[in-house]
């Protein structure tokens, strides 16, 4: 699918190609299975050293993604 989206260390708009998952089974909210939450959460990190404001990661994010050892929070990168 393509995706429009700002990058965060120059503002500019790009539109890239992302992998989507849908599933059509499971319509009802679940909890994630744990390699899904470990790998979400290297990518949260990564975006979070790229920029992405740690308002957003918990706002958006956490809700469906806990972070990883029962932890609150981002967990690797530094506050802004």
């Amino acid at each position: 699918m393509e995706i429009e989206l700002r990058l965060a260390d120059s503002g500019k708009e790009v539109v890239a190609q992302c992998l989507v998952y849908i599933d059509k089974r499971r319509v009802e909210q679940g909890e994630p299975w744990e390699e899904y939450v470990h790998r979400m959460n290297v990518g949260i990190n990564d975006a979070a050293a790229k920029g992405l404001p740690g308002w957003y990661i918990e706002k958006y994010m956490r809700g469906s993604i806990p972070a990883e050892g029962g932890k609150e929070g981002v967990e690797t990168f530094k506050p802004e």
